[in-house]
């Protein structure tokens, strides 16, 4: 039954009840009525809904259902949605209502899901967890280093003053690094980690890991509110290259936009000592991250290229603990030779069943890219394999094993994926700026082909699929996840 005309209040739920009892399965058939229902039903709203319409729509409560991330339609009591000023991903969860694509917005479905009664999940809603216990030092005192640059950009000059003004502002906030950031919401059973989090009620910012990472950019938002400062002189980019460029390069930056940079000391320290960060709890007992072992994931690297040092004694680390994983639930893993570049590291053989194909790649926690060589790439899509080819990442913190992530069918799964990345949460590279890579293409070590860079992170980990296994520690009768 197709919507050929312009449709009442009523006749958009009587569609919406003929959908719910004919959608067995997602198709595009069925997307595209419910996406037109929901169309003509916002336009009916804001034409205005009447007192009739009010109680047809009081009178389906009742009994009406709405579809839900999880790809089913459940009862209006038993659904809520997020308020989009949340931008967290809704994760399959069974009690969110998932989002129409379709020409009605955010705002437009918003208005309709409170029209027909769906409780809205706000900020008040949401429980956020956050651990006082490690105060950063670091970070303050780099921005009080660099005041000055900061000064000149509001100023045109330097201006003592202004320097000491921004001092003054830093010491009244309160800088935590915990290791996690957790922000839940009890009335969905509902878990998200952040990787950042500005409290300003109480003027505090916390950012899990490096303060530079990729995933803290928002910290520029951050410090710019807390600090106060004129968005129109310094942008969020440029507060963070301030503080992460090199000395020369942000004299040059101001030179070639014409501010004063004659009074800048030549003899003056202009970034911390690095012996005075203040580590997190997880890099201080004996399994600790080696800095050596970390790869440089400074948001300003155009691409963080999924490398880092001792590549050979990291890439058979993770092949062990691959293998190990393979065993414990069933198979038989035989190592294939590097050099025959098969495109995948493992033969995995059961009793019953297809052979699987499989390609590991060891990771650090902080770097959100793995790399793909073409023989690898050819293999994951070739006819004959694809069905049966698997990638596991291996993710590690120094010789700490934090978790194995199974990705089976990678190229069904990856296409899936992708054709659902309206569905991810928003991206914190801001519009006109950096960009956060999903697929890229970088040439290998010996310049003379591509790799193919795949950002794990935001494909694999932070999403449930039915392919998509997680293992805390390793360990498959541990699930999180599908």
């Amino acid at each position: 039954m197709g919507v050929k005309r312009e449709l009442n209040v009523e006749s958009c739920l009587n569609i919406l009840d003929d959908i719910t009892k004919k959608y067995t399965e997602h198709t595009k058939k069925q997307d595209r009525r419910l996406n037109q229902v929901f169309e003509h039903l916002s336009r009916c709203i804001m034409q205005g809904v009447n007192k009739e319409d009010q109680e047809k729509i009081n009178s389906w409560i009742n009994s009406g259902k709405l579809l839900t991330y999880d790809e089913k339609f459940r009862s209006i009591n038993d659904v809520f949605y997020f308020s989009t000023s949340l931008e967290l991903p809704p994760k399959r969860n069974s009690n969110l209502v998932k989002f129409p694509d379709s020409s009605v917005n955010c705002s437009q479905f918003e208005k309709i899901l409170d029209i027909l009664g769906v409780r809205k999940i706000d900020t008040e809603d949401m429980q956020i967890d956050l651990n006082q216990n490690v105060l950063d030092n670091y970070l303050p005192r780099l921005i009080k280093a660099r005041s000055i640059f900061i000064g000149i950009l509001i100023t045109g000059s330097r201006s003592i003053s202004i320097e000491d003004q921004i001092k003054d502002k830093v010491d009244n906030i309160r800088f935590y690094n915990p290791p996690k950031i957790t922000m839940t919401c009890s009335l969905i059973d509902y878990k998200e980690s952040l990787p950042n989090y500005y409290d300003q009620d109480n003027n505090s910012i916390y950012y899990v890991r490096k303060w530079n990472s990729i995933k803290n950019i928002n910290l520029s938002t951050y410090l710019l509110d807390a600090l106060k400062l004129d968005r129109m002189k310094i942008t969020n980019l440029l507060m963070l290259q301030l503080l992460d460029d090199d000395i020369e390069d942000i004299k040059e930056y101001l030179l070639e936009n014409g501010y004063d940079i004659g009074d800048i000391p030549e003899e003056e320290k202009f970034t911390p000592d690095p012996e005075n960060i203040q580590e997190t709890p997880e890099f201080t007992d004996n399994t600790q991250l080696k800095p050596e072992n970390i790869s440089s994931n400074s948001i300003f690297v155009y691409s963080p290229d999924g490398t880092g040092e001792n590549k050979e004694y990291w890439g058979e680390w993770g092949e062990k603990k691959a293998k190990r994983m393979y065993e414990l639930l069933g198979y038989c893993a035989e190592k294939q030779s590097d050099y025959l570049a098969l495109g995948y590291d493992f033969l995995c053989k059961a009793s019953k069943g297809k052979n699987i194909y499989s390609e590991v790649k060891t990771i650090s926690y902080n770097n959100p890219i793995i790399r793909l060589k073409t023989s690898q790439w050819k293999c994951l899509c070739s006819e004959n394999r694809k069905d049966n080819y698997e990638l596991v990442i291996v993710v590690h913190e120094g010789d700490r094993l934090i978790e194995i992530i199974r990705v089976s069918s990678v190229w069904a799964t990856l296409k899936n994926i992708l054709s659902k990345l309206n569905d991810q949460s928003i991206t914190q590279a801001n519009y006109q700026e950096i960009v956060e890579v999903i697929l890229g293409l970088q040439k290998n070590q010996a310049g003379n082909a591509n790799e193919i860079l795949i950002n794990w992170q935001r494909l694999f980990q932070s999403i449930q699929h039915s392919h998509i296994n997680i293992y805390p520690q390793g360990i498959p009768n541990v699930t999180k996840g599908s």
